[in-house]
């Protein structure tokens, strides 16, 4: 054993047995008088007001030591409860406080957790939140729910149409999407098609398009995007729309004590006759439930999809019999504790995808099973007041049945070290470190990041910075597609590797704190990109042969007047990209990266009544690097709702009503050679019970 081996497990057996000898701890529940648990409550010394101890997690639970006290009473305390002033003798007697709801009432607040999906880490890096509940949407796609504020959503034409999210680097396989967690890009391509999940599942979006496979491994070159399954009442939903949409949601809760249960279907058809061949037909459901087991805390998710969709294929080459059906399954299960050791979760899953994809005119009738499990725990815990650390350790099973690439399994294995340190009240920083494994090509992956927060109280109020390197494993079908005698996969690829940085500074408020400004930069570089491309037989194979960058300023900025209920925000950004590989590409903007962006988005609330106005303009950008006109045009897209609430029956009850692409502009389109509907109409009625 070396000597620095040994001074570090000596360093860690000191602090831990530090730990030990700090006085007595307790841990208790906030919940209210029904024993719901009440998340996020704050607890204060009675002593020194302003000194915040602990808060609970989602659950309710907090751990709190005896040694925090400066004399022997708390002040627990929470925006919709009365505050309660306890001993420390209560709280070791009773497990379970219970706090006393204040007689009137907030609007919506949303808890958003962060770029790691663990709770309280309190990570200091950029992340958006797209709220798809209060955005009304014509179509049933989570697509059209996430194509806003400035990200860009690949879109194939109507809502049959394939939808991926596009990263700054050009390619929809560098984005991590997840589902609360659980990682849910396909190992037999890399991306996720957002069409295929229902917006009305979910509440919320969280985003990040820094890179982030120093804590989730591959996928996470140019963001992560974390999908966030809703925890509505109980309610049905109508919709009607343009070119035939009919649709109808349902969704069921059962509470009591100590447990939870919902049932969420939804079944949506479209006929999108603006094209031939292009119909959509949709039938999903999610039972979700939660349960206190002791002193763990047990979740799970099981969401199905059912897909069937006609394929139109593009306007150069139509498909018009071509048809492909779906079903997903994906289970999830999670269970947490706190204990004197910290706090541990253990979540396990299961991602099950059947797809058959037939064209009789092509006599092509292909299908592809691809199956992914992964267990993953996670431990956090403190040695010392200023300190958090975080280890986690996953696994994951890729198996895959499919007529291109034939029957493969991979195994995967990744470990991360997270920690949060304080330097003192206005700087926090955050370095990590992960190590990756797959047993089919026997390579080991090794990334890093660094991220940390500086707060001021002058004219840059905070500056916030995430810097680090990321891979992308290459997928099944790089792998292992069946040599056809006009394409083959290619087994010795090399994982294509990414490093970026990105920072944002936030501008002290003006008029009052009405107009807020921030600035934000981004720079992306890739090597060992993977290209398909002919050898002298012309036969396609991928290849490692393209390096990139890509580099981005953007402003945003936020209106938000106090004597009118009217709130504007908007952006704009300027992109930057190009080829760096010697050979014909060299030099060339990156494929769907526009050169300059615009979007805004208005909205007004008063009283019962809303309305939003979306806009969005993506400038020049390339769709292929094969000929000099290969450019697609402006993108140029305005989308307009108007919401109601009323009371009928003593039941409440909102209308939406509203319109895609209000300008009509029928000869946009997000991909080349893929036409999108003219102006679309909806209505949505959503009755709640």
């Amino acid at each position: 054993m070396t000597l620095r081996l040994t001074l570090i497990i000596f360093f860690l057996l000191l602090n831990f047995q530090y730990s030990q000898q700090e006085n007595e701890t307790v841990i208790n529940r906030a919940v209210d008088l029904n024993g719901e648990f009440i998340p996020f409550a704050s607890v204060y010394s009675d002593n020194e007001k302003s000194v915040l101890i602990t808060t609970s997690d989602k659950e309710g639970k907090f751990i709190i030591s005896k040694d925090k006290l400066k004399n022997s009473f708390v002040i627990i305390s929470h925006s919709n409860f009365k505050d309660l002033k306890v001993s420390y003798e209560d709280l070791n007697l009773n497990k379970t406080i219970k706090l006393v709801k204040k007689i009137y009432y907030f609007d919506p607040i949303f808890v958003i957790g962060n770029k790691y999906n663990f709770e309280s880490n309190n990570l200091p890096v950029k992340h958006l939140i797209i709220n798809s509940v209060d955005f009304p949407s014509h179509g049933n796609s989570l697509g059209e729910k996430l194509d806003r504020f400035g990200l860009s959503i690949k879109d194939y034409g109507g809502t049959s149409g394939l939808k991926t999210i596009a990263s700054q680097t050009g390619f929809s396989e560098h984005v991590l999407v997840m589902v609360d967690g659980f990682e849910i890009n396909s190992p037999q391509n890399g991306v996720v098609d957002l069409s295929t999940f229902p917006g009305d599942l979910f509440s919320h979006a969280e985003y990040y398009n820094g890179q982030g496979s120093s804590i989730y491994g591959s996928n996470a070159i140019g963001g992560v995007i974390n999908l966030i399954p809703s925890s509505k009442s109980n309610f049905i939903k109508l919709k009607n729309g343009s070119m035939g949409e009919q649709g109808i949601s349902f969704n069921g809760n059962i509470n009591n004590q100590n447990s939870n249960f919902s049932l969420f279907v939804n079944n949506y058809k479209n006929e999108n006759d603006f094209r031939e061949n292009n119909q959509f037909e949709q039938i999903s459901s999610s039972l979700n439930f939660n349960f206190n087991f002791n002193s763990w805390d047990i979740s799970s998710n099981l969401i199905y999809l059912d897909t069937d969709r006609r394929i139109p294929g593009s306007l150069t080459y139509p498909s018009p019999n071509a048809f492909k059906k779906n079903e997903d399954i994906l289970l999830t299960l999670n269970a947490s504790t706190v204990s004197n050791f910290g706090y541990t979760s253990i979540s396990a899953g299961n991602h099950s995808t059947n797809e058959n994809y037939v064209d009789p005119d092509w006599l092509t009738d292909s299908n592809h099973e691809v199956q992914t499990n992964r267990l993953k725990f996670n431990h956090r815990f403190k040695f010392q007041e200023k300190t958090q650390n975080l280890f986690t350790l996953d696994f994951a099973n890729m198996t895959i049945k499919s007529d291109d690439t034939g029957n493969h399994t991979m195994n995967t294995i990744g470990s991360t070290y997270l920690l949060n340190y304080n330097f003192f009240k206005n700087l926090k920083i955050s370095p990590s470190i992960r190590f990756d494994w797959d047993d089919h090509s026997n390579n080991s992956s090794t990334t890093s990041n660094l991220a940390l927060i500086l707060k001021t109280n002058s004219f840059f109020q905070k500056f916030t910075f995430n810097a680090g390197t990321s891979f992308r494993n290459p997928t099944f079908n790089d792998l292992f597609w069946l040599d056809s005698g006009f394409s083959k996969g290619n087994p010795n690829l090399k994982p294509e590797q990414g490093s970026s940085f990105e920072t944002e500074i936030s501008i002290k408020s003006f008029l009052n704190k009405q107009l807020s400004f921030s600035l934000n930069s981004s720079f992306f570089r890739t090597s060992n990109l993977i290209q398909w491309s002919p050898d002298q037989n012309f036969v396609y194979s991928p290849q490692n042969i393209l390096d990139s960058e890509s580099s981005n300023f953007g402003v945003t900025s936020k209106i938000k007047l106090n004597d009118l209920p009217l709130e504007i925000t908007s952006g704009i950004s300027l992109n930057n990209s190009k080829v760096l590989s010697e050979g014909d590409n060299k030099g060339m903007e990156l494929l769907y990266v526009p050169t300059n962006l615009s979007w805004s988005e208005v909205k007004f609330k008063y009283n019962n009544f809303s309305s939003l106005i979306s806009y969005r303009n993506m400038q020049n950008k390339r769709y292929s690097y094969y000929g000099e006109n290969s450019i697609i045009k402006n993108y140029e897209r305005v989308d307009f709702s108007i919401s109601v609430n009323l009371i009928i029956l003593s039941k409440d009850i909102n209308f939406d009503v509203g319109a895609r692409n209000v300008l009509d502009k029928k000869n946009i389109q997000s991909v080349y050679d893929y036409s999108e509907p003219g102006r679309s109409i909806f209505v949505n009625t959503l009755i709640h019970f």
